[in-house]
């Protein structure tokens, strides 16, 4: 089976990560003794490994424990349990919630709840109507010869030739066919084509 995407993501970021702290940690330690660069350099090896090994494990643990109860709550206080590890940073933080937010999303068919929202960043569901002002919608009273207008939107392809008059007059208005008032077309040709049918 191979390594899934999201694993080697994981990994890059924590070899990256971790390569440099154990890096830091082991130089400023050793760095008034007589070790050897060679020992010291096999601890930092040894300590980026094993670092490695707990992080990879404890994100597949995390999946699986906040994948049982996926709730906003239980999967921040969780991601806060491992900020309180000498090793981490917000950087791995958030490679460990990505990494359970794509097990959600692709393998756990869990990235419908509130835990996989809050790992994406996403503290609440967006709601358009509190962001957005809706624009008004203008329409116009169509003015002129309907079936014109129709046939010169077959022939100029901007509708297909299989489309009838009547779904045509349906598709402007929105009802049952009676042409009243029409929505504008979304693009400029039409509004050229409609000059030109008058």
């Amino acid at each position: 089976m191979g390594i899934k995407p999201n694993k080697l993501e994981l990994n890059k970021i924590l070899w990256d990560e971790l390569t440099i702290s154990i890096t830091d940690y082991f130089n400023t330690r050793y760095a008034n003794t007589k070790i050897s660069d060679k020992a010291k350099n096999d601890l930092i090896k040894g300590g980026v490994s094993d670092a490695v090994v707990y992080w990879n494990l404890q994100a597949n643990k995390e999946a699986k424990t906040i994948g049982r109860n996926p709730k906003k709550e239980i999967a921040k206080k969780r991601l806060n349990i491992l900020r309180q590890r000498s090793d981490s940073n917000e950087i791995i933080i958030k490679a460990v919630a990505n990494y359970i937010a794509m097990e959600f999303e692709h393998y756990m068919n869990l990235g419908h709840t509130d835990a996989y929202a809050y790992l994406c960043d996403i503290d609440e569901p967006i709601l358009i109507d509190e962001f957005i002002t809706p624009t008004p919608f203008e329409t116009f009273k169509f003015k002129g010869d309907v079936s014109n207008f129709y046939k010169q939107c077959i022939e100029y392809e901007v509708i297909d030739s299989e489309t009838s008059l009547d779904s045509f007059k349906i598709a402007f208005d929105g009802g049952d066919g009676q042409l009243g008032i029409m929505r504008p077309p979304n693009t400029a040709y039409l509004g050229f084509l409609l000059a030109r049918s008058r």
